[in-house]
């Protein structure tokens, strides 16, 4: 071997890795990195929906407590934030309402309850009353704002029961057109449409609204819970038929208020 040979081969063990050595470490570590990625969506998702489960019972119950407490009927109303951009892009919470017997001549009339801030679901996780979907056609704006609003209430004796509810602004007001005033409300959570969107005033639409999917309705003792991301992702066409149908139906304990496993 003559000197400019041995003076290469030195240079080269004396270099570290070679360029092929490091091309082979590097799509090893992108490999890795491309096979982990589906293993840590899946956890994220799963974490989502054991997480809003977790949630949905804790509210449960504490809506169960708060019915005992004040010796009127109860719950926890589940609804998306009013939001222009339409129903998918809107968070959904959970919101703790009672029957209030002040509020006029509407008997099943809710509000929600003062101290009790409305709960955010986590991040692309929510619930959804399957009772008047059952099939593709019926996935337009209208059912998905319907769907997404629905109550589970509980007796003053803490059971669960089958109750109309209608939500409403604390001063009982129909569609409120301003803050002050005879027909005015400046409720910060339930409102009219107007108010929360020219006025500032409120988050959720109260159920004075049927044609858009608000209004009077029975409550509910079961749900699913859905990945929010994966159905804005699939053909509106297809949103039942290759999903929501497939969805296990959570059910409540009507004497305890726990979710049954």
């Amino acid at each position: 071997m003559n000197s400019v040979a041995k003076k290469k081969l030195k240079q080269q063990t004396s270099n570290g890795f070679s360029l092929v050595e490091l091309l082979v470490v590097l799509v090893i570590v992108a490999s890795l990195v491309a096979l982990s990625i589906p293993a840590i969506n899946a956890m994220q998702k799963s974490f989502g929906s054991t997480g809003a489960e977790g949630m949905i019972s804790a509210a449960l119950s504490t809506a169960r407590t708060l019915a005992i407490k004040n010796g009127h009927y109860a719950g926890v109303r589940f609804q998306k934030a009013y939001d222009v951009k339409g129903p998918l892009e809107a968070n959904q919470y959970m919101i703790f309402i009672i029957n209030d017997e002040d509020m006029g001549t509407l008997t099943d009339a809710f509000r929600a309850i003062e101290g009790y801030k409305p709960i955010k679901l986590p991040e692309n996780t929510g619930a959804m009353d399957m009772s008047k979907i059952t099939k593709d056609s019926d996935i337009v704006d209208a059912c998905v704002v319907d769907a997404t609003a629905f109550s589970i209430i509980f007796s003053s004796a803490g059971k669960l029961v089958i109750h109309d509810v209608q939500t409403r602004n604390k001063d009982g007001k129909y569609r409120p057109s301003g803050l002050t005033g005879v027909n005015g409300s400046d409720d910060k959570v339930f409102n009219s449409v107007p108010n929360i969107t020219v006025n500032n005033t409120g988050q959720f639409v109260q159920d004075d609204y049927p044609i858009d999917g608000l209004d009077k309705e029975q409550s509910r003792n079961k749900f699913v819970i859905y990945d929010c991301e994966k159905f804005s992702r699939l053909d509106v066409n297809n949103r039942y038929s290759k999903y929501l149908k497939y969805l296990k139906f959570i059910y409540i304990n009507a004497y305890t208020g726990e979710i049954i496993k």
